[in-house]
């Protein structure tokens, strides 16, 4: 909703506070951490973007379903950064 808004600086520190959260949102951290990446890649960061699509990365890895299309979106943007 943030990013939505124009705020993406504040929506890219709430994605990060995931990591803060209970064991029941590790869930969520690959998920978030993907988001984050989206910002700051249409911002042009594209060094915290990568920072971030290698998280996303690693946490989604080997997952199915939705969470497996997440994971491959990751894994083309960084091959797309040159990671």
């Amino acid at each position: 909703v943030m990013a939505a808004l124009g705020r993406d600086e504040e929506a890219v520190r709430w994605f990060d506070s995931f990591d803060e959260m209970s064991l029941y949102d590790l869930i969520l951290q690959g998920r978030a951490q993907l988001d984050a990446a989206r910002i700051l890649d249409r911002e042009g960061d594209e060094d915290g973007a990568r920072v971030r699509y290698i998280k996303a990365a690693r946490m989604l890895q080997g997952a199915a379903g939705l969470h497996g299309a997440w994971a491959s979106e990751a894994a083309l943007a960084l091959q797309r950064l040159g990671t």
